[in-house]
C-alpha cells in the first residue's frame, strides 16, 4: 500500500470517529491497489465499518477484490467501441466482396493465402491502386484461426498525420485539443484477431519506430499514457509503394520493411489479368442490373473488345464504376460503353475537356478558381453537375492513390479542407480505398 492510500485510509477512519458525523460506515470505490505474487495487482474496494461509538469504539475494514469487474468495465467498453466501428464498416461496405478470376495470376494468389493463412507470420501486400489488395486481406483473415476475432481496417493513407498515432493506439481524456473523452485505439480493438493496415507506406516516420514495437513486442502506450498495454495480433498491411525503394530513400524504415515483408503477396494489375477482366465485368453487371431493376444482356464482341483495349489504371474499382455507370445510361437494354468509358465522356474519370455541347475553358486561363462554361445554349442540371464533381473528387483520388490530406493529398489537389473533402466523399458514397 502507497503512503497516498495511507493517509486515504486513516482520513477515512478519523472521519468516521468524528462527532459530526453521523454514518456508520465510509466506503471507498476502487481506491487501493495491493500487489500481489509475482507482481500482479490487485485492485480493492475498502469498506470502513463502525461497530460502536460509545467508550470502546469498533472499527471493521474489509477489502474486497474487484479486478474482474473492472475488467468486465473495460471489456464492455472494447466492446461498445468494436460495435460503433463495425457500424460504420457496414456503411462503407461495398458488393462482390469475393476474390473472382481463374486466371493464373490469381490462382498463384489464392495459393499464397492459403500458404500463410495457418501460421502467424506477417502479410504484406503489394500492388497498384484498386486491384483488390483489402480482398486479399479479407481472404487471408479468413482462413486463419482467428477468423470469428476482430477484423480491423485502418487506412493508413486516409489519416491526419497529427491523429494517427491517436488512431492507432488510443489516447486518454485531456490529452490533447478534443480529446473530450478516453479512447481505445484500434490495435486494443484488433486485440486476439487481426489489424489491417491498408497504404503502411504513408504513415510517418516517428510512428513507425513505435509500428516496429508493437510488431516485435506487441506492447504499446496509449497516447497521453505511461501504462503499457499489450496485444496479441496478426499483422496484415497493404501498399501501392515500392517500399524497398522507400528504405532507400530513406522514408520508411529498414527494419520495419523487413519485419513486415516475411511473406509478400503480389496483386496483379486487372490489364495482366487476361478473361477475369470480362468475368469481373459480367459480375458488376449483373449486380447492378439487379440493384436498379434492369434486364441486360451479356457482353457483344464490341463490348468485349472495347473492355480489353482500356488501359485501367484505376484497375477493378475504375471497372466497378465504369459498368455502374454504362447500366445507369443504358437504353434498350443495351450497355453505351463508348459513353462510359473515361476516353469518351464529360462524366467520366477523363479530363473534362470537350463535352457534347457545353464547352468549358479552363480556370487559369479566366483567372477564376472554377471552370465557366461559355456556351450559354446548355445548362447541367443538379445530377449532371453532382456526376461531374463525383468524378472530379475520384480522379483526384487516384491520382492521389486514395490519400486525403497532406501535401500530396487530394484536398490540397481539389483546394479543399480534407474534413470537406472527408465530408463530400460520405455524400457521393465515394469508395477511396487504396486496397
Amino acid at each position: 500500500m502507497t503512503t497516498y492510500q495511507q493517509k486515504k485510509l486513516q482520513n477515512a477512519v478519523d472521519l468516521l470517529l468524528s462527532k459530526k458525523n453521523t454514518e456508520d460506515h465510509i466506503w471507498l470505490p476502487d481506491s487501493l491497489k495491493f500487489i500481489k505474487q509475482h507482481g500482479k495487482d490487485v485492485i480493492a474496494d475498502v469498506t470502513i465499518s463502525l461497530i460502536d461509538k460509545k467508550q470502546n469504539s469498533i472499527i471493521v475494514i474489509s477489502f474486497r477484490n474487484v479486478n474482474e469487474r473492472i475488467e468486465g468495465l473495460k471489456r464492455i467498453e472494447s466492446l461498445r467501441l468494436e460495435q460503433q466501428y463495425l457500424k460504420e464498416e457496414l456503411k462503407k461496405a461495398s458488393p462482390n466482396t469475393q476474390m473472382i478470376g481463374s486466371s493464373q495470376l490469381m490462382l498463384d494468389v489464392v495459393e499464397q493465402i492459403e500458404q500463410v493463412a495457418s501460421t502467424n507470420a506477417s502479410v504484406l501486400i503489394c500492388g497498384e491502386t484498386g486491384t483488390g489488395k483489402e480482398l486479399v486481406a479479407n481472404a487471408v483473415h479468413q482462413l486463419i484461426k482467428r477468423k470469428d476475432k476482430a477484423f480491423i481496417k485502418v487506412n493508413c493513407g486516409a489519416l491526419q498525420a497529427n491523429l494517427i498515432e491517436s488512431e492507432f493506439f488510443g489516447h486518454e481524456k485531456g490529452t490533447f485539443t478534443g480529446a473530450t473523452s478516453r479512447r481505445i485505439g484500434r490495435f486494443k480493438l484488433a486485440d486476439g484477431g487481426t489489424i489491417f493496415l491498408d497504404e503502411i507506406g504513408d504513415i510517418p516516420a516517428n510512428l513507425q519506430v513505435k509500428l516496429l514495437r508493437v510488431l516485435q513486442e506487441g506492447e504499446f502506450e496509449p497516447v497521453g499514457s505511461a501504462v503499457t498495454q499489450k496485444v496479441n495480433i496478426r499483422i496484415i498491411a497493404a501498399t501501392h509503394k515500392d517500399l524497398l525503394q522507400a528504405v532507400q530513400d530513406g522514408e520508411f524504415r529498414e527494419y520495419l520493411y523487413y519485419r513486415l515483408n516475411v511473406f509478400p503477396i503480389n496483386v496483379p494489375a486487372l490489364r495482366d489479368r487476361g478473361d477475369d477482366l470480362i468475368t469481373i465485368a459480367q459480375t458488376f453487371k449483373d449486380y447492378f442490373c439487379e440493384q436498379m431493376g434492369r434486364s441486360i444482356g451479356d457482353f457483344d464482341h464490341q463490348q468485349i473488345s472495347q473492355l480489353r483495349s482500356h488501359h485501367w489504371p484505376g484497375n477493378i474499382r475504375e471497372l466497378r464504376n465504369i459498368i455502374e455507370r454504362a447500366v445507369i445510361t443504358a437504353k434498350n437494354d443495351t450497355l453505351d460503353l463508348q459513353r462510359a468509358l473515361p476516353s469518351s465522356n464529360v462524366e467520366t474519370t477523363s479530363d473534362i475537356q470537350d463535352p457534347p455541347v457545353a464547352s468549358i475553358k479552363s480556370a487559369k486561363n479566366q483567372n477564376v478558381s472554377e471552370p465557366v462554361i461559355t456556351d450559354n445554349s446548355h445548362i447541367f442540371n443538379e445530377s449532371q453537375l453532382r456526376d461531374i464533381e463525383k468524378s472530379n473528387i475520384v480522379r483526384a483520388l487516384t491520382q492521389c492513390n486514395g490519400k486525403i490530406s497532406g501535401n500530396k493529398g487530394a484536398a490540397k489537389l481539389l483546394g479543399l479542407k480534407p474534413s470537406t473533402l472527408n465530408s463530400r466523399i460520405k455524400t457521393y458514397e465515394i469508395d477511396y480505398d487504396n486496397s
